[in-house]
């Protein structure tokens, strides 16, 4: 939003090497952090200046388009993350560990539960109940499912196998059970099991393949609500008081004038709206990197806020049965990540045993 920053940053860098100021702070995105005429300003300008750069969300700094922000010449580095761990890339990960530093101050979400705040005399995150609700797929989905499965197994045991081809099907495979057909019913079936007027400070996570139909289910039922996409604006500025389109809706949201929010990646980090309660995962995937930060957006601490809900909708095989596929399997991995530090996790326990699958850590 600064458009003199260019000339604005290399003045404070003289000032600094001039001994004029004792400290300054630039404060900046990804995109420009990592763009040549930000990277060479500081290069050119830095002189004996001491620089400590702290790169949040950092599982992302090792991104093609964000690498270049790894700057040699920076001093100090800290690197924050919620997922710091890279899945499926084990050379990115490694990356971020030989930039940052092996050492890490981990502090867990079962430790943000049970570590009293000095300064509001609560945790630092809320309690929460976490309920599964059981997807099956139809017959056609595992059938396709099942095929993709066996082209991975075929390619994977190629000495020399194409890394682009595979990911591809791994992608493929996992929106099978992102867009599940039976997911709009056993919505429909949980948004008529409350009172319209009940529903608020309500999450919902899709794909992009789901945001319309689940907008209209909503609409339907005369819900208020709202999308966040790539569409709505993080700089148009749309009101009197300047705020953005984004910014907008979020304030709607957070007053009451919307009670859910529809929304896609965009809403999954970077943006807090602390009176989010309840998360509708829709469209979910095994990486930790999603659904924790998801999980993330409804269990801050707010004032008069209540325990938080997150209603993760689960596919399984037809019938519970047992296909091979091992789709329940997977998606237990993330129910057990999740529902460990639920209030509720001896249910949650219960009803994944009801479907064969033992919900536990040594499994």
């Amino acid at each position: 939003s600064n458009r003199t920053w260019r000339k604005d940053l290399i003045l404070m860098l003289i000032d600094l090497s001039a001994d004029r100021y004792k400290a300054g702070v630039v404060f900046t995105t990804p995109a420009t952090s990592s763009d040549s005429s930000f990277v060479d300003r500081i290069t050119d300008n830095k002189h004996g200046t001491k620089v400590l750069f702290i790169c949040d969300e950092v599982h992302a700094a090792v991104a093609s388009t964000q690498r270049a922000s790894l700057l040699d010449l920076y001093d100090y580095r800290s690197g924050l993350s919620a997922t710091p761990e890279r899945m499926f890339d084990d050379s990115g990960s490694l990356l971020i560990r030989n930039y940052f530093g092996q050492k890490s101050f981990e502090f867990t979400i079962a430790d943000a539960l049970n570590t009293i705040n000095p300064i509001t005399g609560r945790p630092f995150l809320n309690r929460f109940v976490y309920y599964p609700i059981f997807v099956e797929l139809t017959d056609s989905e595992v059938a396709n499912y099942n095929k993709i499965s066996q082209q991975i197994y075929i390619i994977k045991s190629q000495e020399n196998y194409d890394e682009e081809a595979l990911q591809r099907l791994y992608d493929r495979r996992a929106n099978i059970g992102k867009n599940a057909f039976r997911k709009l019913e056993k919505l429909e079936q949980l948004l008529d099991s409350v009172k319209t007027e009940d529903i608020k400070d309500t999450i919902a996570f899709v794909s992009d393949k789901q945001i319309e139909p689940v907008f209209e289910v909503m609409a339907k039922r005369g819900i208020k609500r709202a999308k966040i996409t790539e569409a709505e604006s993080s700089t148009k500025v749309v009101t009197l008081e300047g705020e953005t389109e984004r910014q907008q809706i979020i304030s709607q949201f957070s007053n009451g004038q919307l009670q859910v929010l529809v929304g896609i990646k965009c809403l999954d980090e970077g943006i807090d709206i602390p009176n989010a309660r309840i998360a509708l995962l829709l469209s979910n995937s095994t990486n930790p990197r999603e659904y924790v930060q998801r999980v993330g957006r409804v269990i801050r601490q707010a004032p008069n806020k209540e325990e938080s809900v997150i209603y993760d909708f689960i596919v399984t095989p037809v019938n519970g049965k047992a296909d091979g596929s091992g789709i329940l399997e997977k998606e237990a991995r993330r129910a057990f990540h999740i529902a460990q530090n639920a209030k509720n996790f001896a249910f949650v326990k219960e009803e994944f045993c009801r479907k064969g699958v033992n919900l536990d850590a040594d499994k």
